[in-house]
């Protein structure tokens, strides 16, 4: 009797499971708010941050509330669910879980609660947050695109006329003339200080986060490492608070400063 009540409660945790991660699958979008209910200002103790940075380590598109949406997303806001963070917070325990809500603000997936005991109120809520992502990522989020709607095309209907009259007309062909695209020399970095910096660098993963002025680029803690301003020509980027830029030459990134007067040269391994 044991055995089969253990197989039926078994079996319904399965198939809740299997729900829970097809309704997930449909959608291709996790919005990120920059700032939860409980917190004082924008990404306090780093926590949205955090948040984004454990969904796209799990393969999801995530983008910040603030950002400009994509054209589908605008067009569709169903196929984005935003991550809603709830926390709760005392002298002895910090407590966090996530609500995913769909465009209706419908509840389809709710985590976990994870806690932490730390008296240090970052670390605390990093530890709770962390642990109840890792029910998330049990999920196996894999987009399906089910969810997705297609725009139906606009039929026209064209009236006939009874009479057609045809006249010869001359086209006249203006070839305009079109200005390449200036060129912006970049200078080759010599091969041993790219090996050089290749093998300082090469297992280090940058993730790049857009902000308002180009990207900021964190490690795993997540970390702020550098922020690119962008300009005027593609791949190529200002370091804040560093004398120098970050490129791509031949598939690679490339940042290059001075520190101490000496010019400095890193492959940097992005992932955007």
């Amino acid at each position: 009797m044991y055995k089969t009540f253990f197989f039926s409660l078994l079996m319904i945790f399965s198939i809740i499971s299997i729900s829970a991660q097809e309704n997930i699958n449909d959608y291709k979008y996790i919005i990120v708010p920059v700032q939860y209910d409980f917190q004082k200002g924008e990404d306090t103790f780093q926590i949205n941050s955090l948040t984004k940075f454990l969904f796209e380590r799990e393969g999801f598109n995530v983008i910040y509330n603030t950002d400009v949406f994509p054209q589908d997303l605008s067009q569709n806001r169903c196929l984005a669910l935003t991550a809603k963070l709830k926390s709760k917070s005392s002298m002895f325990a910090t407590e966090a879980n996530y609500d995913l809500l769909n465009c209706n603000n419908e509840v389809v997936y709710s985590s976990k609660v994870g806690s932490s005991k730390n008296k240090d109120f970052k670390k605390s809520y990093h530890e709770a947050i962390r642990k109840s992502f890792e029910h998330i990522e049990k999920l196996n989020y894999k987009y399906t695109g089910s969810n997705a709607v297609e725009t139906p095309k606009e039929i026209v209907q064209l009236e006939v006329p009874k009479k057609t009259i045809t006249k010869q007309v001359e086209v006249q062909h203006k070839i305009h003339k079109i200005s390449e695209e200036p060129k912006v020399a970049i200078r080759e970095i010599p091969v041993e200080l790219t090996k050089k910096a290749e093998n300082q660098s090469q297992d280090e993963l940058l993730y790049a986060q857009s902000n308002s002025v180009g990207f900021q680029l964190v490690d795993s803690s997540p970390k702020v490492v550098y922020i690119l301003q962008q300009t005027s020509v593609k791949d190529v980027y200002v370091l804040k608070d560093k004398n120098g830029i970050v490129f791509n030459s031949n598939g690679q990134w490339i940042a290059e400063y001075y520190e101490n007067g000496v010019l400095v040269n890193k492959v940097l391994n992005i992932k955007f």
